[in-house]
């Protein structure tokens, strides 16, 4: 279910350091919470509250197939960094959670930020999947092409990206 992440050192140590900076411009912004008393929150139901998430993964969806329409391998990575301090607010969120005492806002957290994560993740591998199979797809039309790819990418990701987005 879980393919083998493959990245290079170079962009490993990237990430690391773009994540290092965003948690410290997080921390700094939200310094003073860590030693307030614990926060509680109350949990409701409702439309809204259910539609919001949809919407949101409908709007990454949508953003990484326009950037699937791009030929470049590399413009992957304006996504990604976009979405990338995400994660991390989802982490400080949880540490802030930790630090509070609040063990269930804690595993919420946590798992909130694992699923969006392995979202960015599955989604990131049918876009780059998408790019190669377009190069290979046979057609004088380039939408044509690309729609041929897409179709041949999303088969190979959809059940574990639908079933973090159903997490999520």
């Amino acid at each position: 279910m879980f393919p083998k992440i493959k990245m290079t050192k170079g962009i490993m140590i990237s990430l690391i350091a773009y994540g290092m900076f965003i948690i410290l411009l997080l921390m700094s912004a939200v310094g003073k919470q860590f030693f307030q008393p614990p926060i509680h929150l109350t949990f409701s139901v409702s439309l809204g509250s259910l539609i919001d998430p949809v919407v949101v993964l409908g709007k990454l969806v949508l953003v990484y197939l326009v950037v699937s329409l791009i030929p470049i391998r590399w413009i992957l990575v304006v996504p990604t960094f976009l979405f990338y301090p995400v994660v991390l607010m989802d982490l400080l969120g949880s540490i802030i959670f930790l630090i509070n005492g609040n063990i269930g806002g804690l595993l919420a957290g946590l798992l909130q930020m694992i699923t969006f994560a392995m979202i960015l993740y599955f989604l990131s591998k049918i876009t780059l999947r998408t790019i190669h199979n377009n190069q290979y797809s046979k057609s004088s039309h380039y939408v044509i092409r690309w729609i041929r790819a897409l179709k041949m990418s999303i088969p190979e990701y959809s059940q574990p990206l639908l079933f973090w987005m159903v997490i999520h």
